[in-house]
């Protein structure tokens, strides 16, 4: 959808407007619609470019997110969740295709113990070590991580989704609205805002070795900065409402060892 600069008169990017390229109303001069070939590279472009901002400078990023009224690809649901979803896959299959590289080397030692084991079904069992063979490669092509690639943007949506919900808690028991610069609501969207661009660092997963540590570990710490520059509380809040999840989790195994101990401790006292 194209707008007039001059009087504001709208209509679709498919009018015929190669050869004058002006407003029909108005006779303004009207910018040049993207082409085929330029919306998927500015697409492109402005992802990694956000992507871009928020590794290096994460806590410069949170505090300017737009207010809640405002538009564009970092507000509402939809922007946020996508974002986080590509980043996510991205790093995944960057570490697939690193284990592919290493898995060649260790693949050629699991070939010879296989060998060994389709000749000893060969010989009990005639026929047989054809859909060995067939079901052996299927499934280390699975195991080194084809499997993954494929259902990582499902399970990453549900563990974003469950992740929002225990951040929207934290933050709504922790975060008093409207005090010392705090948004005057807090929102589920924040909380989801925090969560998706906290997920930048999963793109780091693909680095060799050390990505598989690295990414969770940095995602912990994004999403901790987000928390403490969106909701603008200090550090100490900031860590349990950015890792609320895991800090519940932790919480009711804590719970879980001191009840039972209590139960032995009462057990213990009264045999004597």
């Amino acid at each position: 959808m194209l707008e007039c600069p001059q009087c504001g008169l709208k209509f679709s990017d498919s009018s015929n407007l190669s050869e004058t390229q002006s407003c029909p109303n108005c006779a303004a001069t009207l910018p040049k619609p993207p082409g085929l070939i330029d919306r998927p590279l500015a697409i492109v472009r402005g992802y990694f470019t956000q992507l871009w901002s928020i590794c290096i400078h994460p806590a410069v990023f949170f505090r300017a997110l737009p207010s809640k009224h405002a538009r564009g690809p970092l507000r509402g649901f939809s922007g946020p969740l996508v974002f986080a979803l590509i980043t996510h896959w991205i790093g995944t299959s960057l570490e697939y295709l690193w284990h592919q590289l290493v898995g060649g080397s260790l693949g050629s030692i699991f070939h010879r113990f296989s060998k060994i084991a389709e000749d000893v079904i060969e010989i009990d069992n005639p026929g047989k070590a054809a859909q060995f063979s067939v079901f052996r490669d299927q499934m280390v092509h699975w195991f080194w991580g084809t499997g993954q690639v494929i259902v990582d943007p499902f399970l990453t949506a549900a563990s974003l989704l469950f992740t929002t919900c225990f951040v929207y808690l934290g933050a709504r028991i922790l975060v008093s609205p409207g005090k010392n610069g705090a948004p005057s609501e807090i929102s589920f969207e924040s909380a989801l805002q925090i969560v998706c661009f906290g997920m930048s660092p999963a793109i780091f997963a693909g680095l060799p070795f050390f990505g598989g540590l690295v990414a969770p570990f940095l995602t912990g710490i994004f999403t901790i900065i987000g928390a403490k520059e969106v909701y603008r509380i200090g550090w100490g809040r900031a860590t349990v409402v950015g890792l609320f999840p895991k800090v519940l989790f932790l919480g009711i195994i804590g719970l879980g060892f001191a009840l039972l101990a209590g139960v032995i401790m009462k057990l213990f006292v009264s045999m004597f």
